[in-house]
Parts: structure tokens; C-alpha cells; sequence
């Protein structure tokens, strides 16, 4: 062999290995360009996602819509079908008996999910960030108060029937104070929730009599009906 035979096949051969090289190596570099790309497409389409949820939440009529299609998914037909999904998502325990062997429970997140204009209206809650704001002031209001009032009992005996009297009287104000600025802030959205309550009692009324006389005799103090 001569020398002119080995420099063709060197040509040959060592341009060939080197272009293989240098596609490996293009190929290796489009790979990591492409990387970055890809996660940083995903990260744009996560931040998409995260801002028509935040549009969603924003507009009502989008919101309802939305947990419309969420009840629409779980393809709920009657309160048998909401025990088996109940049944097949909690474990054996206190909570899955009133749950699946209860009848108000039960009852009461049926007519819910019958309602879907009821859980958006709870769910508004919060959203309104400046009502919360607020309530949040109450809350830290109502702690000075009780502060206040549990410096008092020490005027009476321990363990006397005054000194009783004064601690329920003394949690009666601080949590009715509480619960009534709960519901002055937000009773347009808990009144369907309530309404939905009333309804689910009327329909088990044969298994809890004295829950039905109770919820009853609470409705005529209102002026509301049942």
C-alpha cells in the first residue's frame, strides 16, 4: 500500500468519524438549548394557567361556571351515588359512619352539590379581602375584650356560682360578638348555605324529631319559615 492510498483513506475515514463527531456534538448542544426552552415554555404555561384561575376567580359568573363543571365531573345522580364516593374515599372510623350511615350529612352535601350556586356563593368568602380585613380587626378586637372581661372574674370566689355565671356570660359576649359580626359581614353569603340547611333538615326530619322541633322552633324566633 502506498502513501497516496493511506491519505485517501485517512481522508475517508477521519473526515467521516469527524463529521459524526461534530453532528454528535450539534446534536448534544440542541439538546441543552432545547432543555431550557421546554422548562421555560412549562413555567409560561403554569403562569397562564395561574392567571386565568386568578381571572376566574375574579369574575362570578366565571366562578360559578367553573364549580359547575367541577360538580358536573362527579357525576352525582342521587344520594346513592354520594355514598359510594364518600364511602370509597374516607377510611373506617367516627368520621365515615356519619358520614355514609348518617342521614344529614349526607342529605346536606347532596343538596349542595344540587346546588352549585350555593357552594360559589360560600366560597366568595374568600374573596372579599376587604370584608375579611375588617373581620380580622373584630377578631383581634374580640381578644382585648375577653382579655378584659377574664380580668374581672377575680372579683368573685372561686369555684362560686357567680364566678360561673360570669365565665359563660363572659364567653357567651366575647363569641357572640364573634359569630354576629360573622354574619353581618357576610349573610348574603352564608343565607343560601342556611337555606340549603333548613331543606336537608325537612327531608330527614323522620330520623332527628327533636332536630326538626329545634331548627323549627328557631325559625319562628327569626320569622323565618322552614
Amino acid at each position: 500500500m502506498n502513501i497516496f492510498t493511506i491519505v485517501i483513506l485517512f481522508l475517508l475515514y477521519g473526515t467521516s468519524s469527524w463529521a459524526s463527531t461534530l453532528t454528535s456534538e450539534k446534536e448534544l448542544s440542541s439538546l441543552n438549548t432545547q432543555t431550557p426552552k421546554t422548562s421555560r415554555e412549562g413555567r409560561i404555561n403554569e403562569e397562564m394557567q395561574s392567571f386565568e384561575l386568578k381571572e376566574i376567580l375574579e369574575d362570578p359568573v366565571r366562578f360559578e361556571k367553573f364549580i359547575s363543571d367541577m360538580v358536573a365531573s362527579l357525576n352525582i345522580k342521587n344520594r346513592e351515588d354520594l355514598k359510594k364516593i364518600i364511602q370509597r374515599s374516607t377510611k373506617d372510623g367516627i368520621f365515615k359512619r356519619f358520614l355514609v350511615d348518617g342521614h344529614l350529612i349526607p342529605e346536606f352535601l347532596f343538596q349542595l352539590i344540587k346546588s352549585p350556586h350555593t357552594i360559589t356563593s360560600f366560597l366568595n368568602i374568600f374573596l372579599r379581602k376587604g370584608r375579611l380585613f375588617i373581620y380580622s380587626l373584630l377578631v383581634v378586637l374580640s381578644f382585648i375584650l375577653h382579655h378584659y372581661l377574664r380580668k374581672r372574674k377575680y372579683q368573685y370566689r372561686v369555684m362560686s356560682f357567680k364566678r360561673l355565671s360570669y365565665a359563660f356570660f363572659r364567653c357567651s359576649v366575647v363569641n357572640g360578638f364573634r359569630l354576629g359580626a360573622f354574619l353581618f359581614l357576610f349573610s348574603e353569603n352564608i343565607l343560601p348555605v342556611a337555606q340549603i340547611y333548613l331543606i336537608s333538615v325537612n327531608q330527614v326530619k323522620n330520623f332527628y324529631p327533636i332536630l326538626f322541633r329545634a331548627t323549627t322552633f328557631i325559625c319562628d324566633a327569626m320569622g323565618c319559615s322552614l
